[in-house]
């Protein structure tokens, strides 16, 4: 009911792939993510009303700051780093091909897996309303 709320006080809006970038140690990156960029105002307003849901809910905030992204691949224990040849080729072909959009229309709560294929699972989907 929370997420459902929060996404009908929301209208749908553009956003769009805004370089790419890693988490963890640049040596040894854990994680791949592309940047998100457009419509990044609406985006953080949509993230403050479900952390509001939430945290009336009992829920922790989060501590750390927003940093909308798509995860493009993660690295486990015993896996070898991102090769940077490979980083540094998707970058140059990300700017070469122009700006990737689409419009932002659903809030989707998602379980994450680790450690198993598929790693997200689709519990529920709210369209944005507003």
């Amino acid at each position: 009911m929370a997420l459902r709320q929060a996404a009908e006080a929301a209208a749908p809006f553009e956003l769009e792939i805004a370089g790419l970038g890693v988490f963890g140690a640049p040596a040894r990156p854990t994680i791949l993510w592309a940047g998100v960029g457009g419509g990044l105002a609406p985006l953080a307003a949509c993230q403050r009303r479900v952390e509001d849901a939430l945290a009336a809910l009992g829920y922790e905030r989060e501590a750390r700051p927003f940093r909308p992204h798509v995860t493009l691949a993660r690295k486990y224990s015993g896996v070898a780093p991102f090769p940077r040849a490979e980083l540094e080729r998707l970058a140059q072909q990300l700017q070469a091909g122009g700006a990737l959009r689409w419009t932002a229309r659903t809030v989707v709560l998602c379980r994450s897996h680790l450690g198993r294929t598929p790693m997200y699972e689709a519990l529920a989907e709210f369209p944005l309303q507003s």
